[in-house]
């Protein structure tokens, strides 16, 4: 009999398949973290000034392929300026 756990973890892997998503959002938050350090010397996103998140935004983009929604999260930006300048 599978756990409750097991059971979120799976809805979560559907969920994700689903929405094209291919990190979860711990995976995505420590990606960010390390690119953030390498790209501008800091680990804390707010940190940032609004370019250099646009910037950090849309290497994520490139290098990891994450959503629009977990950009705008993790480059703590809006969604709509993260769908205006990430391609």
């Amino acid at each position: 009999m599978a756990s409750n756990k097991q059971k979120d973890d799976e809805i979560k892997r559907r969920e994700a398949a689903y929405l094209g998503v291919t990190l979860d959002d711990s995976e995505a938050a420590e990606y960010c973290m390390q690119c953030c350090e390498a790209m501008f010397g800091v680990k804390d996103v707010r940190k940032l000034n609004a370019q250099q998140r646009v910037r950090l935004a849309q290497s994520l983009r490139a290098q990891y392929k994450l959503s629009f929604r977990q950009l705008a999260k993790f480059a703590r930006l809006p969604l709509s300026e993260v769908r205006r300048y990430v391609s």
